[in-house]
């Protein structure tokens, strides 16, 4: 039988409601917050897709654990202790990383948030869902999933303003601030005697209530379906804006909070809807629709088209959450025990996703196809609610209208995987190959090995992998960590001590930006450090900061030295290129005879083979043609990787004139090859800006290398040893 409302208001005299509410609210912000930049970190720091999500799966592994014991025990004994358990934890975890901070102290911290939240959640919303009159839960479910998804809008806002300079320290501060002062919430303003509970006869009527099994267990299949969704967007949202849009971090964090900032509106409204004899359709409708907009999501390439698809994303969540959770508890007196069971099933798909995703990631190298695919899970995940809440004409609706949505599915992802299989023809396959893909330098790196056995390859491969991700973080003018990080941070204070990789390639590129006239300058970086600095004019104070003849070199102590406060190095401009050298000498040196290295359009070859490599059209989705290169770099420039549309015909985007500071406006695309990437890359910057007038006269002192230029009118032109086309 249920409780009485006497009942409620003795079992829970004195407790605030919003007092719940503010605890699930602080601790989810502060755990929303490490979320988000925790995958931003770890893909800074070049750690591998699946090894990522396996990471983030302790989080929801600890949740799964923990949630229905915590709902077991509120039921029993209260909540006053659990929350503070909960929240002490937190607390001490994570400022242990204060004490030793290293990056794989984070591994913990993530398992012990997991452990906290897994408490704290089923335990306020057992609190909650008691307190509230039978006719009144979705509002209450409502306005908690209000507060704990205003944390997906709040939290990646936050997270992208604190990670700013990519460091952990702001973001873990504001964590135990967050479960600190939830602590204090909970230690000075909740009862001692708490959520007491009525035991004896009510409890075996609660689990005798709880076993209404197909019902659950279908809603249990779609609930799992969606957390997985939820999850792998979490993890690979903000690394697919991030290949896609190349924004900034507050950028990227606002568009992944834009389906939590919709369904926080939301909510309150549809948490009375679920009130209603109808929150079945709502559950399915919501369902529905999430999974299907997280397929479309791996298929945008544009700022409108990601709006709109967190828009849709966001109005799911918020038709299918207070519906589900009114439905799990419906007819139980054990809400502990049965929201415990809930979280249980979220925090399996929530352990499942970044996993299933991650290994989708590192097997295709491509984030859109672990969204698409977890898309496509959430949609399957709906049928046995279908078929088992709806009959007649309205069952044949839904199972049309997912059969659809599932083809649909299976379409785009044969898409992509056509378009991996075009890829792989386009290289001329031999028949002894090894390709090797993983995420680094702000996109993919693809390693295509042949002529040896494939454990001297996936050695070879490791190793180079390992070798990209050191060289990225020292080169790195947002590694603060780093070597060029350092030096920018200690512009017009003092000289810095670099490694020699950097302090060697430091020295390459200011002879270059001697020998193209200052045409290719490093210190630019004054002007690139800033976000979107190409959608605005410099300012004067910024261009004089920009010379590279004043970077002061000091070879005996290995050091460097910039003499001005603001001045700043950026050495994309031939980095990737290093990069890319680095790493083919890193497979020669294992005995890989023959290999090709791409990194989002850079490419290295070398070995007895002749490999076919295709220019991409600077206007199309298409190829310009394609050519055949040997022992050499490949590296291309152009205005259509950042950029913004202006009024007039010309774009700005992110290749700079240092001259003038504004985008260069010669070339739309340039392609170069050299002996090496670094000179490929560096040439590749410089003869965009110069434009082939210019650019064919500098070029000539320079052995061995090519150049074709598309110019503004998409007209062609190449010096003379540029290779032809072999297909168009």
């Amino acid at each position: 039988m249920l409780l009485s409302k006497a009942e409620k208001r003795e079992e829970y005299s004195g407790v605030n409601p919003s007092l719940a509410i503010t605890v699930l609210f602080l601790s989810s912000l502060g755990i929303g917050v490490f979320f988000f930049a925790f995958p931003l970190f770890a893909f800074r720091s070049n750690w591998p897709g699946g090894w990522l999500g396996l990471v983030f799966s302790l989080y929801y592994l600890a949740r799964l654990l923990v949630a229905p014991i915590a709902g077991e025990l509120a039921d029993r004994y209260g909540a006053r202790v659990l929350l503070l358990t909960a929240t002490y934890l937190a607390c001490l975890l994570v400022a242990s990383y204060f004490i030793f901070p290293h990056q794989y102290s984070l591994f913990y911290i993530q398992f012990g948030l997991g452990i906290s939240s897994g408490i704290i959640k089923p335990v306020a919303l057992t609190l909650l869902a008691s307190q509230a009159p039978s006719g009144r839960q979705g509002k209450a479910f409502g306005w908690s999933n209000t507060a704990t998804n205003l944390v997906f809008f709040l939290g990646p806002a936050l997270g992208g303003l604190l990670f700013y300079s990519f460091q952990m320290e702001r973001i873990l501060g504001f964590v135990l601030g967050c479960m600190f002062l939830s602590s204090l919430l909970v230690h000075f303003l909740y009862p001692r005697d708490g959520l007491v509970s009525l035991q004896t006869a009510k409890e075996g009527q609660a689990k005798r209530n709880t076993s209404r099994s197909g019902g659950q267990m279908a809603l249990m299949a779609a609930v799992f379906g969606r957390t997985l969704g939820i999850s792998a967007l979490l993890v690979f949202f903000p690394i697919l804006l991030t290949q896609k849009l190349a924004g900034p971090a507050w950028s990227t964090g606002l568009l992944v909070a834009v389906p939590g900032g919709i369904s926080c509106l939301l909510l309150p409204f549809t948490g009375k809807l679920a009130d209603s004899s109808q929150r079945g359709v709502l559950v399915l409708i919501g369902m529905l629709v999430s999974a299907a907009a997280l397929v479309i999501l791996g298929s945008c390439s544009n700022l409108a088209a990601f709006i709109s698809i967190g828009i849709i994303m966001g109005l799911g969540t918020a038709l299918s959450l207070p519906s589900s959770m009114v439905q799990a508890i419906e007819g139980t007196l054990a809400k502990g025990r049965m929201l415990g069971i809930f979280q249980t099933t979220a925090s399996a798909g929530f352990l499942i996703g970044p996993i299933f995703s991650g290994v989708l990631v590192q097997w295709t190298a491509s984030a859109e196809t672990g969204l698409i695919a977890a898309g496509l899970v959430g949609l399957l995940s709906c049928l046995p609610l279908i078929i088992g809440s709806l009959s007649g004409s309205q069952r044949s609706v839904f199972l049309i209208t997912g059969a659809i949505l599932i083809l649909g599915s299976l379409a785009t992802i044969d898409q992509h995987s056509s378009a991996l299989q075009q890829n792989e023809r386009s290289f001329n396959s031999p028949v002894q190959r090894q390709t090797y893909a993983n995420l680094a330098m702000g996109g993919i790196v693809h390693l295509k090995t042949e002529g040896t056995d494939e454990k001297t390859a996936q050695e070879a491969a490791t190793a180079a992998f390992t070798v990209i991700a050191e060289l990225e973080n020292d080169f790195g003018h947002r590694s603060p960590r780093g070597s060029v990080g350092r030096i920018n941070s200690s512009a017009g204070k003092e000289k810095v001590t670099v490694s020699a990789a950097a302090f060697h390639l430091i020295e390459r590129a200011l002879h270059f930006g001697k020998l193209s006239d200052g045409v290719f300058d490093i210190t630019i970086g004054a002007v690139t450090s800033l976000p979107f600095y190409y959608q605005q004019m410099a300012s004067k104070d910024k261009a004089a900061l920009v010379d590279y003849r004043k970077v002061e070199m000091d070879a005996p102590t290995q050091s460097v030295f910039l003499p001005q406060e603001g001045m700043a190095l950026d050495l994309g401009g031939l980095a990737k290129g290093s990069i890319v050298d680095a790493a083919a000498a890193e497979l020669q040196k294992a005995g890989i005879p023959s290999a090709l290295i791409e990194a989002s359009g850079d490419f290295y070859c070398y070995g007895e083979r002749i490999w076919r490599i295709g220019i991409q059209d600077p206007r199309s989705d298409g190829l310009l043609g394609v050519i055949e290169v040997q022992n050499a770099g490949v590296c291309g420039s152009g205005d259509y990787y950042q950029y913004v549309d202006s009024d007039n015909e010309e774009r700005s985007h992110h290749i700079l004139d240092a001259g003038r500071l504004t985008s260069a406006h010669q070339s739309i695309a340039v392609t170069a090859i050299a002996p090496s990437t670094e000179l490929a890359d560096a040439l590749a910057t410089t003869l965009f800006i110069m434009g082939p007038e210019k650019g064919q006269t500098f070029l000539r002192q320079f052995k061995d290398c090519s150049a074709m230029w598309v110019l503004p009118d998409k007209t062609i032109v190449t010096s003379p040893s540029f290779p032809a086309f072999v297909e168009h």
